[in-house]
């Protein structure tokens, strides 16, 4: 994947000094998320303007690694999970025996918290692999940058011609649980003056058979 990012760099180095002399018209949208009967707007997001082609490198990389990294630690895990309910049921039968035996809930308990300890390293990598945090971790030097107003609106400068990508990720706190999300959306003014694309939950990295270039579990 080290590969990859240093070809992502130099394909973003390349498309920021074409997008010095380049032609350019206007992408505004607004970006906000529905639910619960209500429509909340992001504000303060930062919307980032890549090549597509710089982007189309980087995801292949990304998802090349992800996928080795889902092959080597799946396995591990459903068997960790697995211990860990067998280790569970374990110190359930101990505390719930109708003769207490102390050294054997003991030992159940050491057995369940051995289990529990060497089950989170592996599960959080493989659940960072799966999620949008993975691959927004690895975009860097955006050719341009915007910021959405209060009402979640922004507008930003794209090459008439040329593929390009918007990237976008916020965090949301709704009824005590914090969400997070990303978008990562194909964009070309194909020439016009002004183009609207708006980043919802249409078109989340965790909406299935949406426009997003990747497609997470988050």
């Amino acid at each position: 994947m080290r590969r990859d990012v240093e070809k992502f760099k130099a394909a973003e180095q390349r498309a920021k000094q074409a997008y010095q002399n380049a032609a350019k018209g206007t992408l505004s949208g607004q970006v906000f998320v529905s639910g619960l009967g209500e429509s909340v707007k992001l504000g303060a997001v930062q919307v980032q303007l890549f090549a597509r082609d710089a982007i189309d490198t980087l995801v292949m990389g990304a998802k090349n690694y992800a996928d080795v990294k889902i092959q080597q630690l799946s396995g591990p895990v459903a068997e960790g999970k697995a211990a860990l309910e067998q280790a569970e049921a374990r110190l359930n039968a101990a505390r719930d025996a109708s003769v207490f035996n102390y050294r054997e809930y003991i030992a159940a308990q050491d057995a369940r918290d051995a289990v529990e300890k060497a089950l989170p390293p592996a599960e959080k990598t493989l659940n960072f692999v799966y999620s949008g945090a993975f691959y927004f971790s690895l975009l860097h030097s955006p050719i341009q940058t915007a910021e959405t107003d209060a009402d979640g609106r922004f507008a930003i400068e794209v090459p008439k011609q040329g593929s390009f990508v918007i990237a976008a990720k916020a965090e949301l706190y709704l009824l005590g649980v914090t969400g997070h999300c990303y978008w990562l959306q194909p964009v070309s003014l194909d020439g016009k003056q002004q183009f609207t694309q708006n980043l919802s939950n249409n078109n989340l990295t965790s909406t299935t058979g949406s426009s997003s270039l990747i497609h997470t579990q988050d």
